[in-house]
C-alpha cells in the first residue's frame, strides 16, 4: 500500500511537470480537455455509469466532471487515460494537439506588447485630451465671467452719462 501511495504521489508530480512543461507551447484548455475524454469514451462505447464505477467515484461526479462546473482531477486523469486506452498526452492534448513554435510565440508576445503599448498610449491620450478639456472648461468660465463683469462696467459707464 505504501509504495501504490509513492508511485500515485510521483505520477501526480509527472502529470503536474508535463504540464507545466507544456503551457507556454500549447493551448491547454479545460473544456478541450473535457471534449477529449468525452469523445474517447463515446468511441470506446463506454457510459458515464460505467466510467463512474471504473474510477471508483459517484456517477454524478464523473457527469459534472464531463460537464465542467467541477475542474479535472488530476489525480484521475492517469486512471481515465487508461481505461480509455489512451496516452496522457493524447488524452490532454487530442490527435492534434496545436503546437505553437518559439517564434509564433515571440510574435505572439511581439503583438500582446504592442497593444499593451498602444492602449497605455491611448490611454495617456485620453487623459491628456479629459485634462485640455477641463483648462478649457475653466478659461471659458473665465471669460464668461470677464464678459460679465464688461458689461456691468459698460452699463455703468452709460449710466454716469445719461446722468451727465
Amino acid at each position: 500500500m505504501l509504495i501504490r501511495g509513492f508511485f500515485v504521489v510521483y505520477l501526480d508530480y509527472l502529470l503536474f511537470t508535463f504540464v507545466d512543461s507544456i503551457k507556454g507551447t500549447l493551448m491547454l484548455d479545460q473544456q478541450e480537455i473535457r471534449n477529449h475524454i468525452i469523445a474517447l469514451r463515446k468511441e470506446k462505447k463506454i457510459t458515464i455509469r460505467s466510467m463512474a464505477q471504473k474510477l471508483e467515484i459517484g456517477e454524478n461526479t464523473y457527469a459534472n466532471f464531463e460537464k465542467g462546473p467541477t475542474e479535472i482531477l488530476h489525480k484521475l486523469v492517469f486512471r481515465v487515460a487508461e481505461i480509455l486506452g489512451v496516452s496522457v498526452e493524447r488524452l490532454l492534448l487530442g490527435e492534434n494537439p496545436k503546437i505553437m513554435t518559439q517564434g509564433e510565440l515571440m510574435e505572439m508576445k511581439r503583438h500582446s506588447e504592442y497593444y499593451k503599448d498602444v492602449s497605455d498610449r491611448y490611454e495617456t491620450t485620453i487623459s491628456e485630451q479629459r485634462k485640455a478639456i477641463e483648462d478649457l472648461r475653466h478659461k471659458v468660465s473665465t471669460l464668461e465671467e470677464l464678459c460679465e463683469t464688461q458689461r456691468k462696467v459698460i452699463a455703468l459707464m452709460e449710466s454716469k452719462d445719461k446722468q451727465k
